[in-house]
């Protein structure tokens, strides 16, 4: 009787450590499971990162070239004021003797 004791027994150790490697598992594969929805979540959110700088991007090579624009745009008229100030020096002189 003892060794139909011993091996009650025993079955009921393997059984609980049966019982206890399934719970240790099912908590691995949730724990994955979350850990795969927050890869996914932060793909996307990488992805929005990158699309926005994207557009961040496009705007400063926009405002780039307005800004090239605005320069030659000074430099001409820094160019007309240079060319007609002998005209206003000149006309300056003709109302002097007028």
């Amino acid at each position: 009787m003892a060794s139909g004791n011993g091996n009650l027994e025993l079955r009921l150790r393997i059984q609980a450590d049966l019982k206890s490697a399934q719970a240790s598992l099912k908590q691995l594969q949730s724990s994955l499971d979350s850990a795969s929805q927050s890869g996914t979540r932060l793909g996307s959110a990488g992805g929005s990162a990158a699309s926005g700088l994207d557009r961040v991007g496009g705007a400063a090579d926009s405002a780039n070239r307005k800004l090239d624009k605005t320069a030659a745009n000074v430099d001409g008229l820094s160019n007309q004021l240079t060319r007609l100030k002998p005209l206003a020096a000149a006309i300056g002189i003709a109302w002097a003797v007028v």
